[in-house]
Protein backbone atom coordinates (compact mmCIF):
# COMPACT_ATOMS: atom_id res chain seq x y z
CA UNK A 1 0.00 0.00 0.00
CA UNK A 2 2.83 2.40 0.89
CA UNK A 3 4.54 1.67 -2.45
CA UNK A 4 1.31 2.45 -4.32
CA UNK A 5 0.88 5.77 -2.50
CA UNK A 6 4.54 6.69 -3.12
CA UNK A 7 4.18 5.91 -6.82
CA UNK A 8 0.99 7.97 -7.08
CA UNK A 9 2.75 10.93 -5.44
CA UNK A 10 5.78 10.52 -7.73
CA UNK A 11 3.50 10.40 -10.78
CA UNK A 12 1.75 13.61 -9.72
CA UNK A 13 5.09 15.36 -9.12
CA UNK A 14 6.45 14.14 -12.48
CA UNK A 15 3.36 15.35 -14.34
CA UNK A 16 3.46 18.73 -12.60
CA UNK A 17 7.15 19.19 -13.40
CA UNK A 18 6.67 18.10 -17.00
CA UNK A 19 3.69 20.39 -17.54
CA UNK A 20 5.46 23.42 -16.06
CA UNK A 21 9.23 23.15 -16.38
CA UNK A 22 8.94 20.96 -19.48
CA UNK A 23 7.05 23.65 -21.36
CA UNK A 24 9.58 26.26 -20.20
CA UNK A 25 12.42 23.98 -21.34
CA UNK A 26 10.97 23.63 -24.82
CA UNK A 27 10.39 27.37 -25.15
CA UNK A 28 13.89 28.10 -23.88
CA UNK A 29 15.40 25.64 -26.35
CA UNK A 30 13.38 27.20 -29.17
CA UNK A 31 14.53 30.74 -28.40
CA UNK A 32 18.12 29.64 -27.77
CA UNK A 33 18.39 27.66 -31.00
CA UNK A 34 16.77 30.42 -33.08
CA UNK A 35 19.47 32.88 -32.00
CA UNK A 36 22.50 30.60 -31.67
CA UNK A 37 22.19 27.86 -34.29
CA UNK A 38 22.59 27.92 -38.04
CA UNK A 39 19.57 26.86 -40.06
CA UNK A 40 21.00 23.37 -40.64
CA UNK A 41 22.01 22.78 -37.02
CA UNK A 42 18.62 24.19 -35.88
CA UNK A 43 16.78 21.70 -38.06
CA UNK A 44 18.99 18.82 -36.93
CA UNK A 45 18.61 19.75 -33.25
CA UNK A 46 14.80 19.92 -33.47
CA UNK A 47 14.56 16.81 -35.62
CA UNK A 48 16.61 14.85 -33.08
CA UNK A 49 14.75 16.36 -30.11
CA UNK A 50 11.31 15.61 -31.52
CA UNK A 51 12.38 12.08 -32.45
CA UNK A 52 13.59 11.48 -28.88
CA UNK A 53 10.34 12.87 -27.44
CA UNK A 54 8.33 10.61 -29.75
CA UNK A 55 10.30 7.53 -28.71
CA UNK A 56 9.88 8.45 -25.03
CA UNK A 57 6.12 8.79 -25.49
CA UNK A 58 6.14 5.44 -27.33
CA UNK A 59 7.79 3.78 -24.29
CA UNK A 60 5.32 5.41 -21.89
CA UNK A 61 2.42 4.50 -24.16
CA UNK A 62 3.47 0.85 -24.19
CA UNK A 63 3.23 0.72 -20.41
CA UNK A 64 0.16 2.95 -20.08
CA UNK A 65 -1.81 1.23 -22.85
CA UNK A 66 -0.41 -2.27 -22.34
CA UNK A 67 -3.59 -3.90 -21.05
CA UNK A 68 -5.78 -2.21 -23.66
CA UNK A 69 -3.47 -3.07 -26.56
CA UNK A 70 -3.05 -6.65 -25.35
CA UNK A 71 -6.82 -7.04 -25.53
CA UNK A 72 -7.45 -5.22 -28.82
CA UNK A 73 -4.29 -4.98 -30.98
CA UNK A 74 -3.02 -8.56 -30.83
CA UNK A 75 -4.70 -11.95 -31.03
CA UNK A 76 -2.71 -13.95 -28.47
CA UNK A 77 -1.39 -11.79 -25.63
CA UNK A 78 0.81 -14.60 -24.30
CA UNK A 79 3.19 -14.54 -27.30
CA UNK A 80 4.72 -11.04 -27.26
CA UNK A 81 2.60 -8.74 -25.11
CA UNK A 82 2.54 -4.99 -24.61
CA UNK A 83 3.41 -3.43 -21.24
CA UNK A 84 7.17 -3.97 -20.99
CA UNK A 85 8.86 -0.68 -20.03
CA UNK A 86 11.84 -1.58 -22.24
CA UNK A 87 9.80 -1.80 -25.45
CA UNK A 88 7.89 0.69 -27.55
CA UNK A 89 4.38 0.23 -28.92
CA UNK A 90 5.92 0.30 -32.39
CA UNK A 91 8.31 -2.53 -31.57
CA UNK A 92 5.69 -4.80 -29.99
CA UNK A 93 3.25 -4.15 -32.84
CA UNK A 94 5.94 -4.76 -35.45
CA UNK A 95 7.10 -7.96 -33.77
CA UNK A 96 3.56 -9.29 -33.53
CA UNK A 97 2.81 -8.24 -37.12
CA UNK A 98 5.99 -9.17 -38.97
CA UNK A 99 7.34 -12.08 -36.92
CA UNK A 100 4.31 -13.73 -35.32
CA UNK A 101 1.35 -12.83 -37.58
CA UNK A 102 -0.43 -12.06 -34.32
CA UNK A 103 -2.12 -8.69 -34.88
CA UNK A 104 -5.84 -8.07 -34.83
CA UNK A 105 -7.56 -5.81 -37.37
CA UNK A 106 -7.11 -2.92 -34.93
CA UNK A 107 -3.38 -3.67 -34.63
CA UNK A 108 -3.08 -3.72 -38.43
CA UNK A 109 -4.83 -0.34 -38.63
CA UNK A 110 -2.26 1.13 -36.24
CA UNK A 111 0.61 -0.40 -38.26
CA UNK A 112 -0.87 0.97 -41.50
CA UNK A 113 -1.19 4.47 -40.03
CA UNK A 114 2.43 4.39 -38.83
CA UNK A 115 3.56 3.11 -42.24
CA UNK A 116 1.71 5.92 -44.03
CA UNK A 117 3.48 8.48 -41.85
CA UNK A 118 6.90 6.79 -41.83
CA UNK A 119 7.51 4.24 -44.61
CA UNK A 120 9.21 1.15 -43.17
CA UNK A 121 8.36 2.13 -39.57
CA UNK A 122 7.68 -1.45 -38.45
CA UNK A 123 10.89 -2.81 -39.91
CA UNK A 124 12.92 0.09 -38.48
CA UNK A 125 11.50 -0.50 -35.01
CA UNK A 126 12.53 -4.16 -35.17
CA UNK A 127 16.03 -3.24 -36.32
CA UNK A 128 16.38 -0.79 -33.40
CA UNK A 129 16.15 -3.83 -31.11
CA UNK A 130 18.42 -5.96 -33.28
CA UNK A 131 15.55 -8.15 -34.47
CA UNK A 132 15.65 -9.54 -37.98
CA UNK A 133 12.86 -11.03 -40.05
Amino acid sequence: MKRLINNIILLIVALLLLSTIGVYGLLYALVFTVFHYTKISFLKFWGDLLYSINVGIDFIGNVLLGTFLNNYAIKDKTLYPFGNVNHTISHVLAYNYLKLNNTSRFGKVIINILEMIDKGHALKSLKRYGTTI
